[in-house]
């Protein structure tokens, strides 16, 4: 069987062998790569974290084995920087741990398009948001960000409330719950729940905008999933 995808996991199996998570445009697979941490192995390079390959895996009784890989693209740029490196962690943990065959349709060009726009240079934070909030959409915990989610109501808002799920308007606003949050923050919240693919580097966002956000994106998932992501940390001990 031929696959493309993109490598999104790499573990260790035995002295030569790894297990591998690859993302194509329909499926996510694991696959038993035999002997690919030799030095002579030919399939090494296709199956190295955060690179597109084309793979040739062959299904036994105990699931699928590698046969061969091509690399399609590397991404060796993205992957020489430290901050974009993490980035492509923090993607690839976030899609390991809650994404599934039924929503990677949906989640793949936001995949691939993190992964060349990183490549490419542009602000690693912001694209880390962007993904993290479509993620969250497509495995159904999406925030309202058109209209307050208590009352409807589309002008007026003045906070965002994770707990309530979306905007929240003056008339809602409950000072025991609610912390109010500047028009910067709320538009920031909208344009990553809004944004398509082809607008993921239509703007970038300051750093400490996206660590903030990215935190508290992060204990909403927690929360709601009981996901906890250990790469988040590095992200924010290094930004």
């Amino acid at each position: 069987m031929e696959i493309v995808g993109l490598i999104t996991r790499f573990t260790q199996f035995k002295e030569n062998d790894a297990m591998i998570s690859v993302v194509t445009l329909d499926k996510i697979y694991s696959f038993l790569a035999r002997g690919v941490l030799k030095v002579s192995s030919k399939n090494k390079a296709s199956i190295q974290p955060f690179t597109k390959s084309q793979l040739q895996i062959s299904r036994g009784k105990e699931g699928y084995s590698l046969r061969t890989g091509i690399v399609l693209e590397s991404y060796e740029h993205a992957k020489a920087k430290l901050e974009s490196l993490l980035v492509l962690s923090l993607i690839g943990e976030l899609t390991n741990k809650v994404i599934t065959n039924e929503e990677v349709t949906n989640i793949y060009p936001f995949l691939e398009q993190s992964f060349i726009l990183l490549n490419e240079d542009f602000h690693p934070l912001t694209i880390a948001l962007i993904y993290f909030a479509n993620v969250l959409k497509v495995i159904g915990l999406s925030l309202e960000v058109n209209k307050c989610v208590i009352s409807g109501q589309t002008s007026e808002i003045c906070a965002i409330s994770l707990i309530d799920g979306g905007l929240i308007s003056k008339d809602a606003f409950d000072p025991l719950k609610h912390a109010y949050a500047n028009e910067r923050k709320i538009n920031i919240y909208r344009q990553i729940f809004l944004a398509q693919v082809k607008d993921m580097n239509r703007v970038a966002f300051l750093d400490e905008e996206c660590l903030e956000i990215l935190k508290e994106l992060s204990m909403y998932l927690s929360d709601n999933a009981g996901t906890y992501l250990k790469s988040l940390k590095l992200i924010n001990e290094t930004f």
